[in-house]
């Protein structure tokens, strides 16, 4: 599944895989300490997602662009909007305001649970992007790439969008 293996300038491990999500392929970084097996694990999981994770991820995303508008110009942002979110949108049209960059699969604290991060860039917060962390086939977070990890515990302040919709 990851293709283009190879010793990173940045990270020990970096390849490609293809996302059925995304229908593209994408880079994957592996940080130190992530096997390659475990990365193929991270992976499959993306690829075959429930549709219930799915739909916590358009949910969130869809509650973090609409909560950015709020703090911002709504008007200047969907100047930049691939299609417009509105508060009645489909949640899965966000999707296509959502250009994914790397999943980045980090040191597991458990080799029994799957975790992966993916960064995205996204039409509505040109600046920090998006940050995708999923734990056991559960989304953890959901916000501005702050380089957390599925591992981490999250709270409030942690502006997470995820379990908030």
């Amino acid at each position: 599944m990851i293709k283009e293996l190879k010793k990173g300038d940045y990270f020990p491990l970096e390849g490609k895989f293809y996302s059925t999500f995304f229908e593209r392929d994408m880079d994957i970084l592996l940080e130190e300490g992530a096997s390659v097996e475990y990365a193929e694990k991270c992976v499959e999981d993306f690829n075959n997602m429930s549709a219930e994770l799915k739909n916590s991820i358009f949910r969130a995303a869809k509650a973090y662009c609409r909560d950015f508008m709020d703090m911002v110009d709504e008007e200047e942002v969907m100047e930049d909007m691939t299609v417009p979110i509105y508060p009645d949108t489909d949640p899965k049209e966000i999707m296509k305001c959502i250009q994914p960059s790397v999943m980045v699969i980090q040191e597991p604290e458990d080799e029994n649970k799957i975790g992966w991060q993916l960064e995205c860039n996204c039409d509505w917060e040109i600046e920090h992007g998006m940050e995708i962390d999923v734990l056991d086939g559960k989304l953890v977070y959901l916000s501005s790439f702050s380089g957390y990890s599925p591992w981490m515990e999250f709270d409030e302040r942690d502006y997470n969008y995820a379990g908030k919709t």
